[in-house]
């Protein structure tokens, strides 16, 4: 018979075990404070700089990170699909423990289907156009799983593809004095640089500069996707549907009806223009997360982000992502309508009705004053031949006159007297010159 170890002697093995393993994870965490303890300690004799030099205990450089992060998230980017991943979410890990400069490179290889698709969707005119519609893309965030992480640069940072240096956005000169440029972070495209072809190996070598003070860690991913215009993101919300109409009248009802406004107003004055185009709309759309009833036309929107991307709300400059915009129905029925006018009337029980802006009579006054400004300078005309023409300088008056026969006209009610002609020298008698006929 074999004998088996009473239940009481095993559980009471295993927690030994498990109390030899924290009193070892307790001495080596002791081991580390005691070492930085030592780094930074004062040492009698020792220049001026020496406490200014980087850690180098490979501990002091934080936590040896993990190789992948599949929980952090990047921002979706709208203009393009993913299709393969290449390089999951890896950590850029410091490394260097004697210089604040750090590197780290990746390698991957290309399936045939990968390749074939970069291949053939790509257009190339030597020294004109080189267009890939599927690309290989590398971003950079910063380390954080609590959000959804836009692309983040490291500081000084330098990529390598296949010993080929990446074109890196250009930096924006900061508007404060001695501070130094920023440079925008964006999706990188390093199709060029890669070797299209199947299960051959490429290189890519990442350099930046570790800030020992703030242990900022950063994370890289690659990935083949596909790039989208204006109009499939057109499409695409199209294909959401549109808003209902009541939707859009509830919110009206809601905001004309508001108690606790302190200003209380009946109606509301929106506009059919879209503020981008200041052209009339076609498909008028707004983000869910605004607030304002007030729409932009979508594919103008679209077009504009298509070509630099910002995704900030023509009405209220707040965030306004792809994802949240919608298609106003109510607005929609309003522009087939609606054809002539370009401003409506939104009312307390969610009708609308055309604006008809009123005649502004200070700007009338002021045409007919300039108006009368330029019959001033009109001269008078006289009708009679035998009589001279009078002066323009005495005959200039404030509406149009005419001047018949050295008579006295009325024009407008204003009598304008009209003195007489001056006379002028006698002509010279004529000369005789006597003939004889004989």
């Amino acid at each position: 018979m074999s004998h088996q170890m009473p239940f009481y002697t095993s559980q009471r093995l295993q927690q030994q075990q498990q109390q030899q393993k924290q009193m070892q994870q307790q001495a080596a965490v002791l081991a580390m404070q005691n070492q930085q303890q030592q780094n930074h300690m004062y040492q009698p004799g020792a220049p001026p700089h020496y406490y200014m030099r980087p850690p180098t205990n490979p501990a002091v450089l934080g936590p040896k990170l993990p190789d992948r992060h599949p929980l952090i998230k990047y921002k979706v980017l709208p203009f393009f699909d993913i299709k393969h991943e290449l390089i999951g979410v890896s950590s850029l890990q410091p490394t260097n423990t004697s210089s604040r400069n750090q590197e780290v490179s990746f390698q991957f290889k290309l399936t045939n289907q990968q390749a074939a698709e970069l291949g053939e969707n790509r257009e190339i005119i030597p020294g004109v156009k080189n267009d890939w519609h599927y690309q290989i893309q590398l971003r950079i965030a910063a380390l954080n799983t609590t959000t959804e992480q836009d692309d983040h640069y490291p500081p000084n940072l330098g990529i390598k593809v296949n010993q080929r240096a990446v074109q890196l956005p250009n930096p924006i000169p900061s508007r404060v004095q001695n501070k130094e440029p920023i440079r925008p972070s964006r999706p990188l495209n390093i199709s060029p640089l890669c070797k299209i072809c199947p299960f051959v190996m490429n290189i890519i070598t990442v350099n930046w500069t570790y800030e020992f003070n703030n242990n900022d860690f950063y994370v890289i991913k690659v990935e083949i996707v596909k790039k989208l215009t204006s109009s499939d993101l057109l499409d695409r919300l199209k294909s959401k549907g549109i808003k209902p109409v009541e939707y859009t009248t509830k919110i009206i009802r809601d905001k004309l009806n508001e108690t606790d406004c302190e200003i209380a107003t009946d109606t509301l004055q929106v506009n059919l223009a879209c503020p981008l185009s200041r052209t009339r709309m076609t498909i008028p759309c707004r983000a869910s997360t605004c607030t304002h009833l007030q729409c932009f036309d979508a594919i103008t929107y679209l077009q504009m982000n298509e070509k630099k991307q910002t995704w900030v709300c023509p009405v209220c400059n707040q965030s306004c992502q792809y994802g949240s915009l919608f298609i106003d129905g109510y607005f929609l029925q309003v522009l087939e309508s609606y054809k002539d006018g370009s401003e409506i009337i939104l009312t307390k029980d969610g009708s609308w009705t055309g604006y008809v802006p009123p005649k502004d009579e200070h700007k009338g006054s002021k045409s007919a004053n300039a108006a009368a400004a330029d019959v001033a300078d009109l001269s008078i005309v006289c009708l009679d031949d035998d009589d001279p023409v009078p002066s323009t300088a005495a005959a200039t008056t404030k509406t149009a006159s005419v001047i018949k026969n050295g008579a006295e006209v009325k024009t407008s009610g204003i009598s304008i007297p009209i003195p007489p002609a001056a006379a002028g020298p006698p002509p010279p008698p004529p000369e005789i010159e006597e003939i004889c006929l004989d």
